[in-house]
């Protein structure tokens, strides 16, 4: 991955971690902001100044077919394509002269950037057993667990996915370690033999939780909008 990706990546992360509207209308120079305490925090690990301002221009350029952010002023991603393959280029032009451009994300990468816990590894799940003479469909507790440790391992710490919550930060050592995990694909509609990737679980509070499985059908994004 790319510096520019990683810039993306850093970003995307942030918002949802602080339950920031995704569909928003941004300005460079926000982005840029939330780039910066990114890189304070250790979360962006670009030490040189210049390559960080270069990853910048390319993060918001169409540079390598990017099209992470769709401007407001069409031309502006041209330009800063220009400045990122001139050899001979600012790295600051980003912030000081299209500070106050503002910008959207591209939509395809919103929902793409629901979940944050990813890994290839598939786990099986959804074959009917018996309990207490009731069926119910079989989950797989590795994937909740292996899906916790993952997020955890990327994060430092475990929030909610949909408006940022952090048991640990409300309730101190009662709340560390604390989260419900969701199943993107709900466990009550698979068959025998569906697998679930730790992709598919999303990291959630109790509160969105049971939010969510009042419409198990309902767009997460549309939750989301809740959070501005």
């Amino acid at each position: 991955m790319k510096n520019p990706d990683k810039l993306f990546e850093a970003f995307t992360i942030y918002i949802q971690s602080k339950g920031i509207n995704p569909r928003k209308k941004f300005t460079v120079g926000e982005i840029g902001a939330i780039l910066d305490e990114c890189r304070k925090v250790g979360d962006i690990d670009i030490k040189d100044s210049n390559s960080y301002n270069y990853a910048i221009t390319g993060m918001f350029a169409n540079q390598k077919n990017r099209d992470y952010f769709s401007f407001l002023n069409k031309s502006i991603p041209k330009e800063l394509t220009d400045i990122a393959n001139n050899t001979n280029r600012d790295n600051r032009k980003w912030k000081k002269i299209y500070e106050q451009e503002e910008l959207y994300i591209n939509k395809k990468y919103i929902k793409v950037n629901v979940n944050l816990s990813k890994s290839d590894k598939m786990y099986k799940e959804g074959r009917k057993i018996l309990v207490d003479n009731h069926m119910q469909i079989e989950r797989n507790k590795k994937v909740i667990k292996n899906a916790k440790a993952l997020f955890y391992k990327k994060h430092k710490r475990l929030f909610c996915e949909i408006c940022g919550f952090d048991f640990e930060k409300a309730y101190g050592k009662l709340g560390e370690g604390f989260i419900e995990a969701h199943h993107i694909n709900p466990v009550s509609k698979m068959k025998d033999g569906d697998e679930t990737s730790i992709e598919d679980i999303m990291m959630v509070c109790s509160n969105c939780h049971s939010i969510i499985h009042r419409n198990i059908d309902i767009d997460l994004e549309d939750i989301k909008k809740i959070f501005k």
